[in-house]
This record gives structure tokens, sequence and C-alpha cells, in this order.
């Protein structure tokens, strides 16, 4: 149910600001009209970090409808400059080292192997610019903790917050 109220009560500001709950907003209306929301500030940082992603796919799926799909080399190209972008540690390269040889080993397209890394590399481009997207570890353990996590396909990714 929506909190709707009119901008005269923001008089008693220290009031109307405390029935914002996390996870809920507050229209304020002027003349019986809704003019402004207030929300919580995470949930405000979730909600852009939410029409990022949609402006990222949109731009995705129109990238795809005017350019077609890409090459297997065009993939590689793209792979390694996302790669280049990123500062991963070197036990994230070693980690991603031993999946590539294991999924080699298990026959897997070279194709195959490039698109799993694509997507890697993207939700780590994601964790970095959408960090309130991911899941904090702490919601699947009984322990506080600065871990955050995010999958692709079976895998989990694991990142330390700065935040916590």
């Amino acid at each position: 149910m929506e909190n709707i109220v009119p901008v005269s009560d923001m008089r008693s500001y220290n009031q109307t600001l405390a029935n914002v709950k996390a996870g809920q907003e507050m229209i304020l209306t002027k003349n019986g009209r809704a003019k402004y929301v207030v929300s919580d500030y995470e949930e405000y940082q979730k909600m852009k970090a939410t029409l990022t992603l949609f402006e990222e796919l949109h731009k995705g799926k129109q990238a795809l409808k005017d350019d077609g799909p890409l090459s297997l080399d065009q993939l590689k190209a793209r792979m390694n400059e996302k790669k280049n972008k990123l500062h991963l540690s070197p036990q994230i390269e070693r980690d991603l080292s031993d999946i590539i040889f294991y999924m080699q080993q298990f026959g897997a397209y070279e194709s195959t192997v490039l698109s799993f890394l694509d997507k890697v590399y993207s939700a780590f481009e994601f964790l970095q610019a959408t960090p309130l997207l991911d899941q904090s570890l702490e919601s699947k353990i009984a322990a506080p903790t600065n871990i955050r996590f995010y999958l692709v396909e079976q895998h989990i990714i694991f990142m330390r917050s700065s935040t916590m």
C-alpha cells in the first residue's frame, strides 16, 4: 500500500520521515496531486542500479539488433578488452584458468569457453558498477561479513564489499 501524504505535512518532517520504511516510499502531494517521492537511501541506490542495469540491457539488445551477433574473433577481442580493464587478483586469474582447463577437458567448444568468460567479466563489471544488486553472504550465514556474491551459470563469484 502506498504511503501518500500532503506536502504540508512536511512542516513536521521528523514525524513524516519516521514513517518512511525500508523498501517503501512516501509520496508527497501538492494540491492533491503526486509531486515528490521520499525513499530511504539504500532503496534509492538499488533503484538507480536497477535502472542502470536496464539501460545496459537495452543497449545490448539494440547492439545485437543493429550489429548482429559477435564473431569468435570479436568475442576474443571483447573478452581481452574487458579483462584488461578489470584488475583481477592473481587468485582470480588462477581460478579462471582452472575453470577454462576443466571446460576444455570436458570438450567445451572454444566459443563456449569465451562466452562463459565474457559472462564472468561482465559480472565483475556489473558488481563494480552496481554493488547493491548482488547478495550479501550475510543473508545466508549467521555472521556479519562484507562478502557479497553473484551467480554466473553454475559458478559463484565472491567479492569483498568496501561498505558494510
